[in-house]
């Protein structure tokens, strides 16, 4: 199994480790034709390499390139913009920016303006180096210093004190209106309720204010990345305002954070190509790589097929032969929904002028064709299944649950490692709340990929199941398991701050203590518990914990007893407590400790407990008495005692029966029938 998982996240590691704006590799083999003549003094030539179906790549390698390795998706191209403007600042060009400053010295006023947004969009473009987790991307205030931003603000500072221009004043942001402020607290202290959040959205577009326009469409990704409509729209915002390179940042940040959406990677390749330079020699190179990343994302998904038609389309349009025949090499061996479509378009005539050699070339390409309509049929009534692919806040219905967990049992048991972890990709946009899913995918990855679970644990537990403790404590046994205790102690109290008074949380918490020899901060979480407890019932079950931790782990049987007795004293109804502290008696020497278990159970029978509990433990006094005792009178007192006290609680609850039918006069003889039956128990 683990040698026959390959193709899509061995290539994933060659591909995605290329810079956007260098040539990609190709997965497939391409087909010299008549055409490739033209292409071969082209550098935008795809180098060839021949895609063994057998040779099948890694789980571990599928998770860490297509979840993880998306952090670096982009980085590698702004350094390459850095390493190429820094060339280019020859000496010549360096005087010549120093002239152009001082002679634009006088237009300042009007340069203020339409300068703030490109330093801010070179902030951002910054800080998406750094950033790991997409959704928490925020436009940064800072510049580097070394960014071209600066340079020409420092080559300013330097020209305005040789020659000083009086600049006017810089027009401030308009103040934040109190709608926004009232619909902004409305979200924060109700963040689950997604209309509340559309209606923040749709109040920020409607204003001229690109600062709230920034924080509220920020806000919303923290806790929806999935709903990729309103990544296009804060784009088409940024690129409204004349900030092009924002508006790139922000769909940059909108593919890492749902890679596998077709529409948003569209809408991001149509802007890259309406903005590119096409003077600039090395557009086609970085368009190229923008599909090559693209596909890469989301082109084994089902329904990517716009996403190849529209490479193949563009590949046409640069009458590059060679790479259309490569692309379609690749998409006829890809199951989709509209895989005959391909096989139709695909044009045999570019193949080869040779006609025996072009027959061999369409016979190949047929029987990978038929293979792939094979695995087509196979998952066509899933994919017919899926009638919500895309995220929503509503819940799924059930025939929809069924479908997907079916089609995941089928794919992991006959698919793929790449098409096991798509699906579960696909699966998690539409069914990102359920936390089930979530934790199946940890559970399939656990074998082969620590970060890939690490990664699913951390996506699923800080955006979109906050507040579901599951898959939290999962996420801290999983790290504990790691050896990475301080972050599963992390994970266990942020928790428990998100959603305060679960049980089962503090209680791991303090197994988790216990475990590693922390003892006190055990006893310590234990007795916190029982301080903060809302009711004397909550109260009653963290002191039996506490007096177990306390006897059974660290030994120490007096403050077990006092634990218990302070606790009975506060609640006197609770029979666990009388139970817990007759079984802490009976755990030590019982001929030593006679006089306490005795007192133990004389306190359980003076009690304001139920009858019949009370009489459980005149039982268990006698047969202790029988067993254990060393004063006969006390055992003979006692065997007088509880068959009368036995007789009693049977006519008690012969009358109780009776109570709903009787009248008056008959509830006054049952009372003082109980009366007289607990002067007897009580002596």
């Amino acid at each position: 199994m683990r040698q026959s998982l390959a193709y899509f996240l061995s290539c994933l590691l060659v591909i995605i480790s290329f810079p956007l704006d260098q040539d990609p590799h190709n997965l497939t083999t391409v087909i010299h034709d008549s055409d490739s003549e033209s292409d071969q003094s082209s550098p935008e030539v795809i180098e060839q390499h021949q895609v063994q179906q057998s040779d099948l790549g890694s789980v571990e390698q599928a998770v860490q390139h297509f979840q993880l390795a998306s952090a670096e998706l982009f980085q590698d191209e702004r350094r390459e913009h850095e390493d190429s403007d820094e060339q280019s600042r020859s000496p010549q060009a360096e005087q010549q920016n120093q002239m152009e400053a001082s002679s634009d010295e006088s237009q300042d006023g009007h340069n203020n303006t339409a300068t703030e947004p490109l330093i801010q969009s070179e902030k951002l473009s910054d800080a998406g180096e750094q950033q790991q987790d997409p959704v928490q991307a925020q436009p940064p205030m800072v510049a580097e210093d070394s960014s071209p931003a600066n340079m020409e603000l420092e080559e300013s500072k330097e020209t305005e004190q040789v020659d000083p221009v009086e600049e006017p004043a810089v027009p401030t942001e308009p103040l934040i209106p109190s709608e926004y402020e009232k619909l902004a607290k409305g979200c924060e202290e109700n963040p689950e309720d997604f209309n509340g959040w559309v209606y923040l959205l749709q109040y920020v577009e409607q204003e001229n204010h690109l600062g709230v326009v920034r924080k509220a469409f920020d806000a919303f990704f923290l806790r929806y990345p999935y709903c990729y409509g309103y990544w296009k729209k804060l784009a088409d915002t940024e690129k409204k305002h004349g900030n092009a390179q924002v508006a790139e940042e922000v769909y940059r940040r909108g593919v890492h954070a749902i890679p596998l959406s077709v529409d948003l990677w569209l809408h991001y390749l149509s802007f890259i190509k309406d903005n590119a330079d096409p003077e600039d020699p090395e557009t086609p190179s970085r368009i190229r790589a923008a599909y090559e990343h693209a596909v890469l994302a989301a082109g084994t998904d089902f329904r990517s097929d716009r996403l190849w038609e529209a490479y193949i389309n563009w590949e046409t349009e640069q009458e590059r032969l060679a790479n259309v025949t490569a692309i379609y090499d690749r998409i006829l061996g890809i199951p989709t929904q509209l895989y005959s479509q391909h096989l139709q378009r695909y044009d045999w005539s570019r193949v080869t002028e040779i006609e025996n050699m072009r027959h061999k070339v369409i016979e190949l390409r047929q029987e990978v064709f038929n293979q792939n309509e094979q695995e087509v049929s196979k998952r066509w009534a899933f994919e017919e299944g899926i009638k919500r692919p895309y995220f929503h806040v509503k819940a799924l219905e059930k025939t929809q649950l069924s479908n997907w967990k079916e089609y995941l049992e089928f794919e992991i048991e006959n698919g793929t490692p790449e098409r096991v972890v798509v699906l579960f990709e696909r699966c998690l946009i539409a069914c990102a709340l359920y936390e089930d899913f979530w934790m199946k995918y940890a559970k399939y990855l656990e074998s082969y990929s620590i970060e890939g679970v690490r990664h699913v644990y951390k996506k699923a537990c800080t955006i979109h199941l906050s507040k579901k403790p599951n898959i939290h404590l999962l996420w801290a046994a999983f790290e504990e398991q790691q050896g990475n205790i301080e972050e599963a102690r992390g994970i266990l109290k942020s928790l428990e701050e998100v959603v305060p008074g679960l049980a089962m949380v503090r209680l791991r918490r303090v197994s988790l203590e216990r475990r590693h020899g922390n003892l006190e901060e055990a006893e310590a979480l234990l007795s916190e518990a029982m301080a903060s407890g809302k009711n004397a019932s909550e109260t009653s079950f963290y002191a039996v914990k506490l007096a177990r931790q306390l006897l059974k782990v660290q030994r120490s049987l007096t403050k077990a007893r006092k634990v218990l007795l302070e606790t009975i004293d506060k609640d006197q109804t609770s029979p666990k407590l009388y139970l817990n502290l007759l079984e802490l008696e009976y755990s030590g020497d019982v001929q030593q400790n006679e006089a306490e278990i005795l007192a133990c159970f004389d306190r359980a029978l003076s009690s304001p407990l139920p009858l019949d509990c009370r009489l459980t433990f005149s039982q268990r006094k006698v047969e202790f008495l029988e067993d254990f005792g060393s004063d006969i009178n006390k055992s003979v007192h006692l065997q007088y005692l509880h068959p009368q006290t036995m007789s009693t609680f049977s006519l008690t609850s012969v009358l109780n029966s009776q109570l709903m039918t009787m009248n008056p006069y008959g509830m006054l003889a049952l009372l003082i029938s109980t009366m007289y039956s607990f002067s007897i128990l009580t002596g």
